[in-house]
C-alpha cells in the first residue's frame, strides 16, 4: 500500500498529516513543520502536533460533525462542512468491541471472519465480548481498554 502523507497550510508553516504505524498500532500524525534549510523539498516535523488511532480520530470527526453549528459560530463563518468520514471499519484491529444500550457488540472484520468456521466465530465473539467486559470493570480510561485490545489483536494475529 501507497504510504498516505498529506501536506495542508502555507509554503512557510506545512502541516504534515501522515498515517503510519508504529509498534504495531495505526496512527493519523498530524504535525506542524519546517523547511529544512539545507533541502527546501524536504519538510523536518516539529513536536507540535498529535498522533490519534482510529478511535480517537473517530471521536473527533463524531464531535466535529455533531457540533458544526457552533464551531459555524466560533469562526464566524456561514458554512462548517461536516466531514461525513465514519469509521465503521475495525479501526485496524480484527475485531471492534462497542458497548451500548448495556450490551456489548463485537465486530469482526471479513478477513478474520472467514479463517473460522461459524462455530469457532460464535465462540470468539463470546470469549471477546467477556474480555472487554472484564476490562470494562477493571479500567476507567478507554485508552487503556484500547491499548490492551491493540495488543490482544496483535497477539491474535500472529497466532491466526
Amino acid at each position: 500500500m501507497e504510504p498516505l502523507v498529506f501536506k495542508i497550510g502555507t509554503i512557510r508553516n506545512p502541516i504534515l498529516i501522515d498515517f503510519k504505524e508504529f509498534n504495531g498500532q495505526k496512527l493519523i500524525d498530524i504535525r506542524k513543520c519546517f523547511i529544512d534549510k539545507n533541502d527546501s523539498n524536504n519538510l523536518i516535523p516539529t513536536k507540535k502536533g498529535i498522533s490519534l488511532n482510529a478511535n480517537q480520530l473517530n471521536q473527533i470527526i463524531e464531535v466535529l460533525n455533531s457540533q458544526a453549528e457552533s464551531i459555524t459560530e466560533f469562526f464566524g463563518i456561514n458554512e462548517f462542512r461536516e466531514i461525513g468520514v465514519e469509521v465503521k471499519s475495525t479501526m485496524g484491529r480484527s475485531f471492534q468491541c462497542r458497548y451500548e444500550n448495556k450490551k456489548t457488540t463485537v465486530d469482526i472484520d471479513e478477513e478474520l471472519r472467514n479463517r473460522m468456521s461459524s462455530d469457532n466465530v460464535s465462540l470468539f465473539i463470546k470469549l471477546v465480548e467477556s474480555f472487554y467486559s472484564a476490562l470494562s470493570e477493571v479500567l476507567e480510561q478507554e485508552d487503556e481498554k484500547e491499548l490492551i485490545l491493540d495488543v490482544f489483536n496483535h497477539k491474535l494475529s500472529r497466532q491466526l
